[in-house]
């Protein structure tokens, strides 16, 4: 090849590339800006993703708390596809291109709510059943230290029969104390007297009255409460429908009968007096009251 073709061909060369490189040297940079609102002209934290063309260069972005965003190329083509997505919402995408002279190209976006249709649930519900409890109330609670006397108690003399605290002495972790038994060396005041499961204020009840007499100490039991010393629960015992029962006790205790030394005497160990009790249970009406 002689040296004259070569030289027309790289002629030829810088004919054809020198527009181009003029060009890319001539290249301004532009810039992609907007705002990201929803269907109330809220602002939207929105991801944004320009893509310029046709070289596909991307660049990614992040709406401000006022949903505007920012986007600048250095060697503006004048072509580009913005895409914006936010959670929430519907994916947006949008081609913006330059008109004139212009290197500013807004593309603003409003986005709707992507509502996801759930599919059909249908729901279904079981009756609940009734707690029961099919533990009797005469027989102990757990981890409780408790005590059931019914009727006359044996290990009282007859003139202490009916009296509570007397009654409650007769557990072994119960001891009695001027004002009362105490438990653990609780104070008389922290014990619960109870009639059917309510307050009772009395101390003592009468001989002839049928009655259950449970002396609790603990238990892990939540819906007994309010003491912490003892409960002593007086139950009424329930008459029958068969039987007419009826009682009646008359104690008496005079002094003449009670041994007391000269020392005892003289500080008035000795009292006297007696007590009296009617009591009866069953029907009161035939078929009608019990």
């Amino acid at each position: 090849m002689s040296r004259r073709v070569i030289v027309l061909c790289a002629a030829f060369c810088i004919v054809i590339g020198a527009p181009a490189i003029a060009a890319a040297q001539t290249a301004s940079p532009d810039t992609v800006r907007g705002r990201v609102t929803d269907d109330s002209a809220h602002a939207v934290r929105a991801s944004i993703k320009v893509t310029r063309g046709p070289d596909r260069l991307t660049l990614d972005t992040e709406t401000d708390s006022a949903g505007n965003y920012s986007v600048r190329f250095e060697q503006g083509t004048g072509d580009y596809l913005v895409y914006v997505t936010a959670p929430g919402f519907r994916t947006t995408r949008r081609r913006v291109q330059r008109k004139a002279d212009e290197h500013a190209l807004v593309a603003d976006f409003t986005l709707a709510r992507d509502l996801a249709r759930l599919d059909t649930v249908k729901v279904t519900a079981v009756k609940p059943e009734r707690a029961s409890n099919a533990v009797s109330s005469m027989l102990p609670d757990p981890g409780a230290s408790e005590r059931w006397e019914g009727g006359v108690n044996g290990q009282l003399p007859p003139t202490l029969a009916g009296d509570l605290g007397a009654i409650a002495s007769t557990m072994s972790n119960v001891s009695v104390g001027p004002n009362g038994p105490t438990i653990l060396g609780a104070a008389a005041s922290s014990n619960l007297t109870t009639l059917n499961g309510m307050a009772m204020a009395a101390g003592t009840i009468p001989r002839a009255a049928r009655t259950d007499t449970r002396v609790t100490g603990a238990t892990f039991d939540a819906t007994r409460g309010g003491f912490s010393g003892a409960n002593i629960d007086v139950r009424l015992s329930a008459g029958s429908r068969e039987f007419q029962n009826r009682r009646a006790y008359l104690t008496f205790d005079p002094p003449v009968l009670q041994f007391a030394d000269p020392t005892s005497r003289s500080l008035g160990a000795r009292s006297g007096g007696f007590h009296a009790s009617v009591g009866a249970d069953g029907e009161a009406i035939r078929d009608v009251m019990t």
